[in-house]
């Protein structure tokens, strides 16, 4: 039953956050709420994603040392079990690296426009709109970089990925085939 829970948890938690995050928003908007709070709202759940993530890498650190530690007890099966939770650790932990490398720019641009503009310190912030388009551009190759490292790194993807641009590239010739009788289908029609 815990495992359900838990389970439920995490699976109701990035709704709920969300759901959150949007009516904190749109309380700002219609002017009930100070934007800080905005602000406050989404630094605070970020800084919780990033704890989350790094008590959750802790722990399967743990259960892979737990496991290694067991491995010579193991039979080959369960040691091929091992390997392979290895390589998916090794690869969520890219994944991750990945997301915050390309998505902290992007945080600390608005931290800065944030205490500068916002909260009257005394600075100015010096943004260059080409700044500002390239930190957009990191964020937005986040989301291209996930496929491409699961290509590299899972081979049964890459086979997937193959399987599937081939089927289109066979759709797509034969669409351009019934295309192309069509159309001289429809020029023989108006010679004629």
């Amino acid at each position: 039953m815990a495992s359900a829970t838990v389970y439920l948890t995490a699976l109701c938690s990035p709704w709920l956050l969300s759901s959150f995050l949007a009516l904190v928003f749109f309380l700002s908007l219609l002017g009930y709420l100070p934007f800080k709070y905005v602000y406050n709202a989404v630094s605070l759940s970020l800084f919780t994603a990033l704890c989350v993530m790094s008590a959750a890498y802790a722990g399967t650190g743990t259960s892979l040392r737990r496991s290694a530690a067991k491995a010579g007890r193991q039979s080959a099966r369960s040691a091929a079990n091992r390997r392979k939770q290895v390589k998916f650790t090794k690869l969520t932990l890219i994944v991750t690296l990945t997301f915050l490398v390309s998505w902290c720019p992007f945080q600390i641009l608005n931290i800065v426009f944030y205490v500068c503009t916002i909260r009257g310190m005394f600075c100015t912030p010096v943004i260059s709109a080409s700044a500002v388009q390239s930190v957009k551009l990191l964020q937005y190759a986040s989301s291209m970089a996930n496929p491409a490292i699961y290509s590299f790194k899972i081979p049964e993807f890459r086979g997937v990925i193959k399987e599937k641009t081939s089927l289109l590239r066979a759709r797509g010739s034969t669409r351009a085939l019934k295309m192309n009788q069509r159309r001289d289908g429809l020029e023989l029609t108006v010679e004629s």
